[in-house]
């Protein structure tokens, strides 16, 4: 009777407490009413007369103080549960604000993620709204829910737990996908960054290239300035400051021009057509002189018709250094170095060795004009000191003076140093020059003798002024050939 009137006493007074002391009792009563149970047990064992106290109170108070206990312990089990659930819910709901930030996309996984988080809440509220209303009914509610319906709130804690693993594995592969589209990203952009360095590159390589290009272009036009001032300064001290290529090949269309006009003067009488010259091209002497591995030289003399000898000013063989002189130019697969003068009976100027012979040099020099400024092996100096010798060499002394200009000459023919092609000097009307001996023995004994690369000399004259080759005096054995072509007169058969 003693313990039974203890407990009695105990237990109301317990139920008239705050619901903290509610709480604090119930977990005591949740950890000691199978405690208490194994104590009354053991007493009515050991001492057979306890059970029999009281009978039959002693043993509905024991049964109702067990019932107690256990309504209180699960109680209070569902309500610590619910305080952890609350708890854990509540940390990851920071979590799912920044996944509904982050993955906001109108794709099928997002999308998805957005409806398991909605579902989320939905489960959240609905467990937030039992709670809530678990709390506000009377005590003895929560007494019978906490024995006739103690799984309800855990398994709604479990569902509202699984939709959170839900919506963290569908981020764990929302991750993946990001991760996956992130390194397909890193080796696009990757691929562009190659193709862009490539193109840099190509570009950087391109702008160098046209940089040393428009560089080399500058350094060699500033070169051919160079190269271009020193011709001047030479062609200056010849007395030859107007003359240019041009100017000289307008000189022998003109020159042409006036040899055609005597054509058509003269048809009943032999001309030097194509016909003619490629006959002539066709002889013995001419074709020796053409072979181009050795110097020589070929004087073609023309003997005009009788009937014309009076009245005609330009020997009927002209046209074929002319032609010749056609071929060098027009030939641009082949280009070959060559130089021509006329002595045109009409131009008393052009008549003098003085003046002829520059015009030659200063065309044998044009192609080679690049080494002036080199100034290789010193020919650049060498040239000018041969220049100044004959400049300062008056035209009085005339011998001297000849000798200063074949001096010039071998300096000049010294330029063509490594060329293996021929260079080819034509001249007109030679028997115009009054200096024969001069002009005779500077090509031979000067530009023949010194040249390093062949020398073909193509001489046409007329027969009354031109000295017979025993006049001339050479310094070497050279290859000479003489043609005399008399003009025909025309009979019916020739037309």
């Amino acid at each position: 009777m003693f313990y039974t009137s203890r407990i009695s006493k105990a237990f109301p007074s317990a139920l008239q407490r705050s619901p903290a002391s509610i709480l604090s009792f119930n977990a005591f009563s949740a950890f000691n009413a199978g405690k208490c149970w194994e104590m009354l047990s053991r007493a009515g064992e050991h001492h057979p007369g306890f059970a029999d106290v009281g009978i039959p109170y002693v043993r509905l108070a024991t049964g109702t103080v067990t019932l107690l206990f256990t309504f209180s312990g699960k109680k209070n089990t569902i309500e610590e549960e619910l305080s952890s659930a609350i708890e854990g819910i509540r940390d990851r709901l920071p979590g799912l604000k920044m996944y509904q930030a982050i993955y906001r996309e109108n794709n099928q996984l997002e999308l998805d993620l957005q409806k398991k988080i909605l579902f989320a809440y939905l489960a959240f509220i609905e467990l937030s709204m039992e709670i809530t209303k678990y709390f506000t009914q009377p005590g003895y509610r929560r007494w019978s829910t906490a024995f006739f319906n103690s799984s309800k709130f855990k398994n709604m804690t479990i569902d509202v737990y699984k939709s959170l693993s839900n919506i963290r594995l569908r981020c764990e592969e929302l991750v993946g996908l990001r991760i996956d589209v992130l390194v397909h990203g890193m080796e696009s952009l990757k691929s562009r960054n190659e193709e862009l360095h490539a193109k840099i590159e190509g570009e950087k390589s391109a702008c160098l290239k046209f940089f040393m290009q428009k560089l080399f272009i500058n350094v060699t036009e500033l070169q051919q300035d160079r190269n271009t001032a020193h011709l001047l300064e030479i062609q200056n001290a010849l007395g030859l400051g107007s003359w240019t290529p041009v100017i000289h090949r307008k000189m022998l269309a003109e020159y042409r021009t006036r040899l055609f006009y005597e054509h058509d003067e003269e048809v009943i009488y032999q001309q030097m057509t194509q016909k003619e010259i490629e006959q002539l091209q066709c002889t013995i002497p001419f074709a020796d002189w053409a072979k181009p591995h050795f110097s020589s030289v070929l004087i073609l003399r023309g003997i005009n018709n009788e009937n014309l000898s009076q009245g005609k000013i330009h020997n009927w063989l002209s046209p074929l250094p002319l032609h010749l002189i056609r071929q060098f130019h027009e030939d641009g697969a082949n280009p070959q170095y060559h130089a021509t003068h006329i002595f045109d009976p009409a131009d008393p100027a052009s008549r003098s060795l003085f003046k002829a012979l520059p015009v030659i040099l200063l065309q044998l020099l044009w192609p080679h004009r690049a080494n002036l400024g080199s100034n290789v092996d010193g020919q650049y100096e060498t040239l000018m000191a041969a220049l100044h010798d004959y400049i300062a060499c008056p035209l009085s002394r005339s011998d001297e003076k000849a000798q200063a200009l074949g001096n010039l000459a071998a300096q000049v023919i010294g330029f063509y140093k490594g060329e293996r092609c021929p260079v080819y000097i034509v001249l007109d009307r030679v028997d115009q020059c009054s200096e024969h001996y001069e002009l005779m023995s500077i090509l031979v004994n000067k530009i023949i003798k010194g040249a390093p690369c062949p020398v073909k000399v193509l001489l046409v004259a007329g027969s009354m002024n031109w000295p017979t080759q025993s006049f001339f005096r050479f310094d070497l054995p050279v290859h000479i050939q003489e043609i005399v072509m008399k003009q025909k007169f025309l009979d019916d058969n020739d037309y």
